[in-house]
């Protein structure tokens, strides 16, 4: 892994210990989280992060803006906001401003479902789904670099021979 993340090979991403939940943990917790896996990061490849990856959470706190600006993190990945039974967020690129005005550059994966119901963290890889993240990203006019997550990434497991 080092080797592939010294080539630029591999890019670490993150930047909390584990993915915590944000909304029940006080602030001070929450700035362990980056605390702790910013050190490490340092430490074991020499490198800072700067994108904060929570794609399975199911509510976040407003103060999360300024911790991770704080905390050196530029922009956050996220799926589960978008997620809405009634109505659908419009924007897939967008700042989100804390509460104390704090902002940073957030982007929701639109990598669809089986059923195109919702956007998922665990694509399978295949054309449609390649076709579905471009039909349903909603800021083509800023952005034509998108992001598609494959794999098995509820419960862990990763991508399968197959996938790749």
């Amino acid at each position: 892994m080092k080797e592939k993340i010294a080539a630029g090979k591999w890019e670490i991403t993150g930047a909390t210990w584990v993915e915590p939940d944000v909304n029940l943990p006080s602030g001070e917790s929450l700035v362990r989280q980056f605390l702790f896996a910013n050190r490490f990061v340092r430490q074991e490849f020499g490198l800072k992060m700067n994108v904060l990856w929570l794609p399975d959470l199911f509510g976040y706190s407003w103060s999360l803006p300024r911790i991770m600006r704080d905390s050196g993190i530029r922009y956050f990945m996220t799926t589960k906001i978008s997620w809405s039974q009634f109505n659908r967020f419009p924007y897939d690129t967008f700042y989100w401003r804390g509460i104390d005005g704090t902002q940073v550059l957030t982007y929701f994966v639109t990598t669809p479902d089986d059923n195109n119901s919702f956007y998922t963290y665990n694509g399978q890889l295949r054309p449609a789904e390649i076709k579905g993240i471009w039909d349903a990203y909603q800021q083509k006019d800023i952005n034509d670099e998108l992001l598609h997550l494959f794999g098995w990434g509820d419960g862990g497991g990763g991508p399968t021979r197959e996938m790749l």
